[in-house]
């Protein structure tokens, strides 16, 4: 946990958020039927067909393989009694995964409190794949009880070949972050304490925006943020952010005095194009600005101002 969090998002608003939290929210990690055929952009063999509908945690995508090999294994063998209850638990996690799509989730959402803190129904997937792995793996046992011996090795070896072509993918791409204070933050570290806000922030329908990079980075210096990063986004943080979009405008002003603001750190270069040559100018033409320095912040050149 990021200890400056506290003050961007206090415990005792996550706490109300967790009671509150949107059906919008809870509808945009919620699957669908379709999401079970999608699967990561970067994936060999799938990833360009699944480009264009792929959404955050709507990934679900098994592989053809294992839903075969399942389908198979309770075609060749009468069930058994164990084989049909993981069968229902398939379709009963397939079902809560739908979250409000779904029928059994919204009721447990309406009914059951603690349901109301649950953000994300489509990581119930996960069970998905858990039962059908098991129905897959009892499907391999069929099959291969069904061939000559000295078929069932060249059996294993398909079965494998296939299923890394099928999990195939290209390799992650990181993102590079420092280990030590880059300039900035070193000189931020040796300033009187004081509340940090840093621009641009996020809008609130285009979230966390670089709310966690500047998270991690008040790990160098430890003074408290306006800004903050959590799976939660409680009313006061939403608030905040709308009248902080424009950094000199009056309302942005008052926002930042009323948080007891101290230092406010521009990015230039993370606003647009067009944006990033007017920033500076606007906030150095407001005279409750006052530039303290300009600090390498590990891509690029800041501006840190205090404001009064």
């Amino acid at each position: 946990m990021i200890l400056s969090a506290p003050y961007a998002i206090s415990y005792a608003a996550t706490k109300q958020s967790v009671g509150t939290r949107s059906e919008e929210q809870v509808l945009m990690f919620s699957a669908r039927p379709s999401s079970y055929t999608v699967t990561t952009e970067s994936n060999y063999l799938y990833g360009e067909r699944s480009a264009p509908r792929a959404r955050l945690e709507r990934l679900l995508f098994p592989g053809v393989l294992p839903v075969l090999l399942a389908v198979t294994g309770l075609l060749l063998v009468r069930p058994t009694t164990r084989a049909i209850m993981y069968l229902l638990g398939l379709a009963a996690a397939f079902e809560m995964s739908l979250g409000l799509y779904g029928y059994t989730f919204p009721l447990f959402y309406d009914y059951v409190p603690i349901y109301n803190s649950l953000r994300a129904p489509a990581r119930l997937g996960i069970f998905v794949v858990f039962f059908l792995a098991i129905l897959a793996a009892k499907g391999h046992a069929a099959v291969e009880a069904s061939l000559p011996k000295r078929v069932r090795p060249a059996l294993l070896v398909t079965i494998a070949a296939v299923l890394l072509l099928e999990y195939w993918v290209a390799p992650l791409r990181l993102a590079r972050y420092p280990n030590d204070p880059p300039p900035l933050y070193a000189w931020l570290r040796t300033q009187p304490p004081g509340v940090v806000a840093e621009f641009p922030m996020p809008r609130a329908d285009r979230l966390p925006g670089l709310e966690p990079r500047y998270t991690y980075m008040s790990t160098f210096h430890w003074m408290p943020l306006v800004n903050g990063y959590s799976g939660y986004y409680p009313p006061s943080y939403i608030a905040r952010l709308e009248p902080m979009r424009a950094i000199s405008d009056d309302a942005a002003v008052e926002a930042l005095l009323r948080h007891s603001v101290r230092y406010v750190i521009v990015h230039p270069d993370f606003y647009d194009a067009a944006r990033r040559q007017h920033v500076l100018a606007d906030v150095s033409a407001n005279p409750r600005f006052t530039e303290l320095g300009r600090f390498h912040d590990g891509l690029g050149m800041a501006v840190v101002y205090r404001i009064r």
